[in-house]
C-alpha cells in the first residue's frame, strides 16, 4: 500500500493495523524500493556537495541564479 502512494496512516486504516509496533513488523521495504531510497540519497548528497548552490536567509538550498 505504501509503494501505492498511500501515507503510513491510511496504509494502518485500511490494514486494521492499531499500533505503530504491528505496522512496523510487517511493513516489510522490498530490495527494489531500497535500492531506489539509496539513489535518492545519494543525488541529495551530491547536491549538498554542490558548490554552485547556495542558501537563503532560512538556511534553505537554492540554485545560484546565472
Amino acid at each position: 500500500m505504501i509503494e501505492a502512494g498511500l501515507s503510513e496512516k491510511e496504509a494502518m486504516e485500511i490494514s486494521g493495523h492499531k499500533t505503530r509496533a504491528v505496522f512496523d513488523r510487517y511493513h516489510i521495504v522490498s530490495e527494489r524500493r531500497m535500492k531506489q531510497n539509496a539513489k535518492k540519497l545519494e543525488a541529495h548528497l551530491k547536491a549538498k556537495e554542490t558548490p554552485d548552490a547556495v542558501t537563503d536567509s532560512g538556511g534553505r538550498r537554492n540554485a545560484r541564479p546565472n
